[in-house]
């Protein structure tokens, strides 16, 4: 497992995720940049009013409101760009996918102190190319596991 979820954000250099954006004929907006810039320093995934609140707060607000936001964020899901997790059924939070990973990613959530890891493996790798050896096509999955962290189980 990975120490915590912000490592592989660090590791993906802007100008990747703009080529990728380009790549799919997504415009690198102002607004777009901002909610990368949200979600690249966010050490945990954020949900779209999370990142409504940080944008409101910082230096250069702009004009992104929440519609633009939730639009962006599904477009960036749509390219693999973000992954959408639900840990509460209120609402989605988001993540940056690394990019030099080819294969989404999986969280845990500690159910004491809401810490939310995530998981260098897919642990359904196998499967899933079990699935594409039978003709199944475009197949995504979602996996979140919830229990205690080794810090509060202590």
């Amino acid at each position: 497992m990975k120490k915590d979820a912000k490592l592989p954000h660090k590791a993906t250099p802007k100008t990747a995720i703009f080529a990728k954006m380009k790549e799919h004929k997504i415009k690198v907006t102002r607004q777009r940049e901002k909610i990368i810039d949200c979600l690249m320093a966010a050490p945990q995934p954020q949900t779209a009013e999370e990142i409504m609140a940080k944008l409101k707060k910082s230096k250069d607000p702009g004009k992104c409101d929440l519609v633009t936001i939730y639009r962006t964020l599904h477009q960036f899901e749509k390219i693999n760009l973000v992954q959408k997790s639900f840990f509460s059924e209120n609402s989605a939070q988001y993540c940056l996918n690394d990019l030099d990973d080819h294969h989404h990613h999986h969280h845990f959530l500690c159910k004491k102190c809401q810490k939310i890891t995530e998981i260098d493996s897919c642990l359904l790798d196998g499967q899933l190319k079990a699935l594409e050896k039978k003709g199944f096509r475009d197949i995504s999955h979602r996996l979140e596991f919830f229990g205690v962290c080794p810090q509060c189980a202590a």
